[in-house]
């Protein structure tokens, strides 16, 4: 597992082949759009809340993962859940011109989901060198996927984790795709 690479689900009915940010989709895909918003049923004001450093809206960046999909599927399985298959595009950020001036890793170390304000203290500039650093499931993740499980309730998948956040489009045409159970 390369602590150097980013994830991002690929999820099924891709059209195209570039990813983009959510609030991009409102005018290129509508239909596409409406369903992944329904994933912030409940909690769509966090959309609009402003990422500090990057100073645009959390709907305005695509959100790439520093840990790798085995170890989420794993911390599913370990807590409860039944076992899933997902498929993930592998990115390499310099390929895809991740860089600091576009994006930032959010730490998830301060935020509560019921806040809707990002403290600048949980955000720093992306570095590539930071990656492997963030790429261990917190202790608050999996505590939160064993209260979740206990409740009966479906986890947020990555709440508590670190991710990087891309202010940009990404071209998965090119991208290496893993298939993780």
């Amino acid at each position: 597992m390369a602590a150097e690479l980013l994830y991002h689900r690929a999820r099924t009915g891709l059209v195209g082949t570039i990813l983009y940010p959510l609030n991009q989709l409102a005018d290129r895909f509508p239909e596409i759009h409406r369903k992944r918003q329904d994933e912030y049923r409940g909690r769509l004001d966090i959309t609009r809340m402003r990422v500090p450093i990057l100073d645009c809206l959390w709907g305005d960046v695509l959100f790439l993962s520093p840990i790798h999909p085995k170890k989420i599927c794993k911390l599913r399985t370990d807590t409860g859940y039944p076992r899933v298959t997902r498929t993930y595009f592998e990115v390499d950020p310099d390929q895809c011109g991740i860089t600091a001036e576009n994006s930032v890793i959010f730490r998830h170390e301060v935020f509560q989901p019921e806040q809707m304000v990002l403290a600048k203290s949980d955000f720093v500039p992306f570095d590539r060198e930071l990656i492997g650093e963030y790429s261990e499931i917190p202790a608050k993740s999996i505590a939160c996927y064993r209260d979740s499980f206990s409740q009966g309730k479906r986890p947020l998948v990555y709440l508590y984790m670190p991710q990087v956040l891309y202010m940009g489009v990404l071209s998965f045409d090119d991208l290496p795709v893993i298939e993780v159970t």
